[in-house]
């Protein structure tokens, strides 16, 4: 059976790594590819990755982005996996999702160049590493309500070193459900007073769809992302210059109707590539899916 250790080849295992016995701490990584799982080295139960299944699913993913003309940002949370992540990248990854600063965190020690945190952050010490992040690595965060967006520009605010500003996606949400704005004028509201704070850039729109029961609710759903980002772009709330990659973000995509959100997310971009009137000043969203 084919292993896969999920780190960079050059590691060593280290103490309180899951499933690693005392007498391998230290020893690189390297050295235990191709090993059987049962030489009696490890205990059990172990997780066994199968190399070449991963990279079919590393390739698959990201040809089916590249011809949808999609960007993908995989979630990260299940492995925590240097090894994944770099595969990825490699294979054209746009970033790397993650849910919380203990993540993020992880992520920019693993090397991962952008990161977005599908979550609001709103704890001090997890806004601190926000912030701090944000001053080297290309970093982008959700916001869903007016008082996390204090939190964070009191966080920006506090911060004494010259810095990027801080990249803000506005989140949707949906009744009954998780997180996420639910009136859409609030949404707006919000993501005015992002656009006018200094320290701050507006950098697109949010959601997922995950929440949703399969059906028309989430075409609904995933339409009502669409309608505000088209709000957004009417009030001239964008500034693409400033955001990563040059244009405003679209973001949603679990990893299970990944393919709904480009339907719909996918139709809302082409619609303003073919309005924009100001080829230097690209509002047709990036549609980056998180899905993992």
């Amino acid at each position: 059976m084919e292993t896969c250790f999920m780190q960079m080849s050059d590691d060593a295992f280290r103490p309180g790594d899951k499933g690693v016995p005392d007498e391998l701490v230290g020893r690189p990584l390297a050295e235990m590819i191709g090993r059987s799982i049962a030489d009696g080295t490890f205990p059990s139960p172990a997780v066994v990755v199968r190399d070449s299944a991963l990279r079919h699913n590393v390739s698959a993913m990201a040809d089916y982005c590249r011809r949808h003309k999609v960007e993908l940002a995989p979630h990260g949370k299940t492995t925590m996996s240097s090894g994944l992540f770099q595969r990825q990248l490699h294979a054209g990854a746009w970033g790397i999702t993650v849910a919380n600063a203990t993540q993020g965190r992880a992520a920019v020690a693993m090397g991962v160049p952008r990161i977005l945190v599908a979550n609001q952050i709103v704890d001090p010490a997890g806004l601190a590493w926000l912030v701090e992040a944000g001053a080297d690595t290309d970093v982008l965060v959700f916001v869903d309500s007016p008082d996390g967006l204090d939190r964070l520009r009191r966080a920006v605010d506090g911060f004494d070193r010259p810095r990027r500003p801080v990249q803000v996606l506005v989140e949707v949400g949906a009744p009954n459900a998780r997180t996420g704005f639910r009136d859409l004028d609030d949404a707006v509201d919000t993501a005015r007073l992002v656009a006018e704070d200094d320290g701050l850039v507006l950098a697109g729109v949010a959601g997922y769809e995950g929440v949703i029961q399969a059906g028309a609710d989430m075409t609904h759903y995933l339409r009502r992302l669409a309608e505000l980002f088209d709000r957004l772009v009417e009030l001239s709330l964008f500034s693409p210059e400033l955001i990563t990659g040059g244009r405003p973000l679209l973001t949603a995509g679990g990893s299970a109707y990944f393919d709904r959100v480009v339907d719909v997310l996918g139709a809302c971009r082409d619609r303003h590539r073919n309005a924009s009137p100001n080829p230097t000043s690209n509002l047709s969203p990036a549609v980056v899916l998180r899905s993992g």
